[in-house]
């Protein structure tokens, strides 16, 4: 089957080459890895806590705390105002971070 394609096509052979790693840039690469970190779940942190959002914070507990005590609701919309009020602070002060 092989020689018959081989009369109408192309055939392209190559050899493979050993791939040389370096050490020293994946050393590097790694501490650099290391170093960057993601401002963006400081700053969400940051925006949750602040007492603008404390009164949704506090509904959102409370619903989660009514489902784990048994109560048949979900806690959606609870969660998603929340959210949006610490998504909506975190667009405001993340620019500050880029470089």
């Amino acid at each position: 089957m092989s020689s018959l394609l081989e009369k109408f096509f192309a055939v392209v052979r190559c050899e493979e080459e050993e791939a040389v790693e370096e050490p020293e840039v994946a050393a590097e690469e790694e501490e650099a890895a290391e170093e960057i970190s993601d401002p963006k779940e400081a700053v969400a942190e940051e925006c949750g806590n602040q007492p603008a959002n404390a009164p949704l914070r506090e509904a959102l507990d409370a619903c989660t705390a009514r489902v784990e005590g048994g109560a048949d609701e979900t806690c959606v919309e609870e969660f998603f105002k929340f959210q949006k009020a610490v998504d909506q602070c975190t667009a405001a002060k993340l620019f500050n971070y880029l470089k």
